[in-house]
């Protein structure tokens, strides 16, 4: 990986979170004043580049709370949601697609609720 690619990797994953924030915004009354009313853009040109893609949610695992502001490699994560497609879609329709679908439909867990956000990591 090179540093445009880390940066780039890092802009994804925070726009996958304001996606989320955006979704999670109406039922939120706190989150709702933090968050724009119109869907969030990204930071990145997502016009040039098509990729398969996945947005993988994991949830810190209960035990391990006590570092919330920092991700530490002997921390324990929890799957929380994985969906993708192996189909190239634009990035920025994609990511805020499967944040969706990652976050609210995975069938395998309940739908990400607010008080999971400061648990949460992600991973494009």
């Amino acid at each position: 990986i090179t540093a445009g690619d880390r940066i780039d990797e890092c802009s994804h994953c925070a726009y996958v979170f304001d996606c989320l924030l955006y979704e999670l915004g109406p039922v939120h009354p706190t989150i709702k004043d933090l968050v724009d009313v119109s869907p969030p853009h990204p930071q990145f040109d997502d016009h040039l580049t098509e990729s398969p893609l996945f947005v993988t949610f994991k949830k810190r695992a209960s035990s391990k709370r006590h570092h919330r502001h920092r991700r530490d490699d002997s921390e324990e994560w929890e799957l929380r949601g994985c969906i993708g497609t192996f189909s190239p879609l634009p990035l920025g329709e994609g990511l805020r697609q499967y944040t969706v679908q990652s976050a609210f439909r995975d069938r395998r867990f309940d739908p990400i609720e607010v008080n999971d956000v400061e648990d949460l990591a992600v991973n494009v």
